[in-house]
């Protein structure tokens, strides 16, 4: 699916236990449950690909108990809630999802432009999440942040505490750090099963890839 990512994109092998898919604009949009989304790597573990929304889906505070861990938290339940949440939204979740993907929750002070992979001291098993900041860096290897093709021109919460309060939200222009309790914006994170079929598609906006269903 990722072979090609057309020339606004590359793939980033550097990291062993996740491929990349980098640039301003690759071709790399998938359409499933009636959303588009962006491929963002590859687990080269079991082949699963991880999504994220190209849109900001809802907006709402991290935490309303003013704490950074996710789970658990208002984020958490939402996204997870299979009865009134966004997972309840997805089209059969245990057939096309990984359902036991590991989210990693592990905080750290270190600006968004000289991160290392994150230690995976706290993390979680969850259908959906949101992305790490390590893996949004990752996203822009090769051009600047301003430009890589994760940014939406919204703000929106990431996985990654800043502190026990605090965590990283995605500025149109530079990473910030805002409390649990203020609402962001939220991009809900996926793992697409290595098995999931595209039937058609080249991967741009206008043309997405579109899975089996």
């Amino acid at each position: 699916m990722l072979a090609g990512v057309g020339e606004n994109g590359s793939i980033d092998r550097s990291d062993s236990a996740q491929t990349f898919v980098t640039g301003t604009n690759p071709t790399n949009y998938i359409m499933y449950s009636g959303k588009l989304w962006r491929a963002v790597s590859i687990d080269p573990s079991d082949n699963s690909v991880k999504l994220i929304t190209q849109d900001t889906v809802a907006t709402m505070a991290y935490n309303s108990s003013d704490n950074s861990t996710f789970a658990d938290s208002s984020i958490d339940t939402w996204l997870n809630d299979t009865t009134t949440g966004f997972l309840s939204t997805l089209e059969e979740p245990t057939k096309y999802l990984k359902t036991d993907s590991i989210w990693d929750n592990t905080a750290t002070t270190t600006d968004m432009r000289s991160l290392s992979r994150p230690a995976g001291t706290v993390t979680f098993t969850r259908p959906v999440g949101l992305l790490s900041t390590y893996e949004v860096q990752q996203s822009y290897v090769g051009t600047v942040y301003e430009e890589g093709y994760i940014q939406n021109q919204t703000d929106w919460w990431t996985m990654t505490p800043y502190n026990s309060i605090q965590v990283w939200v995605i500025h149109t222009s530079y990473p910030l750090n805002a409390s649990a309790t203020t609402e962001q914006g939220v991009r809900p994170a996926i793992n697409l099963k290595s098995e999931v079929v595209i039937v058609s598609g080249s991967g741009t906006q206008q043309d997405p890839y579109v899975i089996a269903i």
